[in-house]
């Protein structure tokens, strides 16, 4: 039963699919330890109200306010869970082929909720977004305003399978959007609320490490992994531009996360997770218990620990740098 990815809440509730294509979710124990998380931790099933994937699911992920949950499909769709509530899942349809990503877009509460903004207002952290991407190479956003969810934009810059996307906050509290893939590249879209009132691409970055498979930011600093490296690209007049690179001797990095410290951890197919500075020194090489992939890999407690996720249903604390 490969784990192809987890999500973890602010409230340290963890999410994950198993092969039946069932959505587990199980509370972190408080003290945490070096060891196997799963299956020794016991899961529950979220309640689906009869509706769930008839596919993989490849992509999962916790909301800001750990209100909501998005799952990813390969069969097509996007189900997003109320898990304040025991409503059936919202299905969102559109994409005519596998999905590969879904990630939420930073969430703050407006002043007021008459404040919250919507499709037809400049996004900001008070919009509550959804990006998703998949093999049909085009990245979909949706807006949920007043308990519907709409499609509010469709991007089709790639070539290729998209792999992930990834949103942050820039300046005054507006968002972007970066999504990467099988085409080798990232795309860096903004929305345009002078001329367009349209999200467009600001910026295409030929990678140069093969698939694009994860990204992640912290402040200035991006981190590219994927099918051939490892990359470092620096916020430079609100471009990307990339300082660094490190080819992997053949072995396909697959996860990224960076701590707060700027620490970088990488899920390898080689059953390992190798840990980075910015200058892409060696700081730590960690061996799996798994004699298969890791496909996802996740900073915890404060960078204390890390926890991965691999192709035989294991789910692994290790001791970080």
């Amino acid at each position: 039963m490969s784990i192809w990815n987890f999500a973890i809440s602010k409230n340290m509730k963890v999410a994950y699919a198993t092969e039946n294509h069932k959505i587990m979710e199980f509370k972190l124990p408080k003290s945490l330890k070096k060891g196997p998380l799963l299956p020794q931790v016991e899961s529950k099933r979220l309640d689906a109200q009869g509706k769930c994937h008839l596919r993989t699911v490849r992509s999962i992920a916790y909301s800001d306010d750990a209100k909501y949950l998005a799952t990813a499909s390969f069969d097509s769709t996007v189900l997003v869970y109320d898990l304040n509530s025991n409503s059936v899942p919202s299905e969102l349809s559109g994409h005519d082929n596998e999905i590969k990503s879904v990630s939420w877009s930073p969430y703050r509460p407006a002043p007021s909720e008459r404040s919250n903004h919507h499709y037809t207002t400049t996004p900001t952290v008070h919009s509550r977004l959804l990006a998703t991407a998949g093999r049909d190479k085009c990245v979909w956003i949706w807006e949920l305003y007043d308990n519907e969810w709409e499609s509010i934009a469709i991007l089709q810059k790639h070539s290729q399978d998209v792999k992930f996307t990834k949103w942050r906050e820039i300046e005054d509290s507006k968002l972007e959007l970066l999504s990467a893939g099988h085409d080798q590249t990232i795309k860096c879209w903004r929305y345009d609320d002078v001329v367009e009132d349209d999200w467009f691409m600001y910026q295409d970055i030929q990678v140069g490490i093969g698939t694009v498979w994860s990204l992640d930011i912290h402040q200035d600093m991006m981190c590219a992994v994927g099918e051939n490296g490892i990359a470092i690209f620096k916020q430079n007049q609100q471009k990307w531009v990339k300082i660094n690179s490190k080819d992997n001797a053949d072995d396909i990095y697959y996860s990224v996360d960076i701590r707060s410290d700027g620490l970088i951890v990488v899920a390898c197919q080689d059953n390992c997770l190798r840990f980075f500075n910015e200058a892409l020194e060696d700081r730590g090489f960690l061996r799996s218990v798994s004699n298969e992939d890791l496909n996802c890999v996740k900073f915890i407690a404060d960078g204390k620990f890390v926890i991965s996720s691999s192709d035989v249903g294991e789910m692994y604390v290790s001791v970080s740098e």
